[in-house]
């Protein structure tokens, strides 16, 4: 849809099947060094890299490491006290994201409806997947199996509650 190749990262038979399914077209083992994985499939370097899991330094570097100059890092989520010094080397651009965000602070309200008021259609389409994996009733129970879940770091995709 957007003529990018897509590297994903996954371990576990049940993962990777998982990736593939979500449109990846190469996948790497993030338990093992990544650049190792890029050459694997003849990637020297990427142009952008999107880190969906907590940040931490030695992550960070692997990252710097495999994405180009002047190439952009996005990510939703850091460990404290993450150091970002490496990105400065190459001039990449480090890019929080946080669906919430124009929510929260009252920015530019009304493109939150547009962006899912565009999103919708290609997901009629098939052009886009859902990626919830897990959908259970809102409970005290569920939100703790779920949190448990997402903490132990083999979770894929999405855990969505409902309000019934």
């Amino acid at each position: 849809m957007l003529g990018l190749k897509v590297v994903a990262t996954a371990s576990r038979e049940e993962s990777i099947a998982f990736v593939k399914k979500m449109g990846a077209d190469y996948i790497i083992n993030h338990r093992e060094p990544l650049q190792k994985g890029l050459e694997a499939h003849g990637i020297a370097q990427v142009d952008h890299t999107f880190h969906t899991w907590d940040l931490d330094d030695d992550y960070l570097k692997q990252i710097v490491a495999i994405t180009k100059v002047y190439g952009s890092i996005g990510y939703i989520t850091s460990k404290q006290g993450t150091a970002i010094n490496p990105i400065f080397m190459k001039a990449q651009s480090l890019c929080a994201e946080l669906m919430f965000t124009r929510l929260m602070h009252g920015v530019e309200i009304e493109k939150h409806g547009e962006i899912l008021a565009k999103a919708q259609p290609l997901f009629d389409e098939g052009k886009l997947i859902s990626n919830v994996t897990d959908v259970k009733p809102f409970s005290l129970e569920n939100v703790k199996a779920g949190l448990k879940l997402l903490k132990s770091g083999k979770a894929m995709g999405k855990v969505a509650f409902t309000h019934e």
